[in-house]
């Protein structure tokens, strides 16, 4: 196939027939945004929810809602290929550096990493186990059964040398360095949320029936729970400017469907400040699900879920500043990402979204045949995303880089 070469500053321009593609004079890469750089292949696996023992709860798994994690020097996930494994990956050439995997393990969440370790847990022979692992090599430095703990829901964080989970009895905490088990507080709901710790204080989102709570980061003491009118919050809260956000059911919808609010908080009272209610803007029936946990910046709240619109809300009073309605032929069901004036959401349908900050305006897509596009990450002029089977059927886990958009203007 012949090729033309043009050098353009730092950037060759090479040319094929019928298309033309922008590379790095000094690397050969891709310059334009949402080139493909590389993908990495998990492996056979699956992606599909799982009913918590009777519990009402379901939780989901693998790269499905979580964004993989983003070090100087990998990218880090956890895939149900080749039976719940972690893997870390080099984020300049895509090339596996470790994997590790429990034998016997028939769950596990997505990883957290801190201050050179990971943290995730497995659930294995109907308990649940906290595992540590390093950054650098994967070896195990600790594994911790929870006690009286048997079900998964949200990924762990950490913070100031205390891991964090949710699980199915209450909030648990352990030691970063050691394993050894804190303090435990109980909650009233069934939720799926990943702790959220700022400033000494925890926040969750309580589940069905319940509110927002916090608790003391130190001593476990509770804090504030948001008003009723913010009950059945399902979404990882963010803290951000003052307030909390999180999202939630509404169950009061006078045709019996399920319609998804997103609330704005005060952080340090819980008083509701403001909440918006998707069904008021979005024709799809929410018969099932919320939206996930919403990205905030530049004063803008993007929220995503089961439907294929992506909203902006101020993050001040929740008035709607613009919506992108039916960019996917299916649901966004991805946390979006939001760097350099650009949003990045993933489709079930398997396409990546690139939208403009200030309108929606769609500024570039990527699709791919891997599977269902997951939560992106973007850091070192790349966005990473992982590709997932359709929860009906099973095929390969991937990891895929793209080239990020280096600013607004693109």
């Amino acid at each position: 196939m012949p090729c033309r070469r043009m050098l353009l500053s730092a950037m060759l321009l090479v040319q094929w027939t019928g298309w033309v593609v922008a590379v790095s004079a000094q690397t050969g890469a891709p310059t334009i945004p949402g080139s493909h750089l590389w993908t990495f292949g998990a492996g056979p696996g699956s992606s599909g929810s799982l009913d918590q023992g009777g519990t009402g709860c379901q939780t989901y798994y693998g790269i499905d809602f979580a964004a993989p994690v983003l070090t100087p020097s990998s990218i880090i996930f956890m895939s149900e290929a080749k039976g719940w494994r972690t893997f870390a990956v080099d984020v300049a050439t895509g090339v596996e550096r470790w994997n590790v995997s429990f034998v016997g393990s028939t769950s596990a969440t997505a990883p957290a990493v801190s201050d050179g370790a990971v943290y995730f847990a497995v659930l294995r022979a109907s308990k649940v186990h906290l595992v540590c692992i390093d950054e650098a090599t994967g070896r195990l430095r600790w594994d911790v059964v929870v006690p009286g703990a048997a079900y998964l829901y949200g990924p762990p964080s950490v913070a100031a040398g205390v891991v964090y989970i949710v699980l199915h009895d209450g909030l648990h905490t352990f030691s970063s360095s050691s394993g050894a088990q804190g303090w435990t507080a109980t909650k009233p709901g069934c939720s799926e949320t990943t702790p959220t710790v700022v400033d000494g204080v925890v926040y969750i989102a309580a589940g069905e029936g319940s509110g927002v709570q916090t608790f003391d980061a130190s001593t476990g003491k509770p804090g504030w729970t948001s008003p009723p009118d913010t009950s059945s919050p399902w979404a990882t809260p963010v803290v951000h400017g003052g307030r909390v956000f999180s999202s939630g059911f509404n169950n009061s919808d006078p045709n019996g469907y399920y319609t998804a609010i997103v609330y704005g908080l005060d952080s340090q009272t819980g008083k509701l400040d403001w909440k918006f209610d998707l069904a008021k803007f979005n024709p799809e029936p929410m018969t099932a699900y919320a939206p996930l946990a919403p990205a905030v910046a530049d004063g803008r709240l993007f929220v995503t879920g089961a439907m294929s619109t992506v909203y902006a809300l101020d993050t001040s009073t929740g008035a709607l500043l613009w919506n992108a309605t039916n960019l996917c032929n299916g649901h966004l069901w991805a946390v979006a990402a939001v760097v350099n004036g650009t949003v990045y959401v993933g489709c079930d349908e398997g396409t990546l979204y690139a939208l403009a900050v200030t309108s929606g305006d769609l500024l570039w897509h990527f699709h791919t045949d891997a599977g269902a596009a997951r939560s992106p990450v973007v850091g070192d002029g790349r966005v990473f995303f992982g590709a997932t089977p359709q929860r009906s059927g099973a095929g390969k886990d991937a990891l895929i880089a793209l080239v990020a958009s280096p600013n607004p203007s693109i």
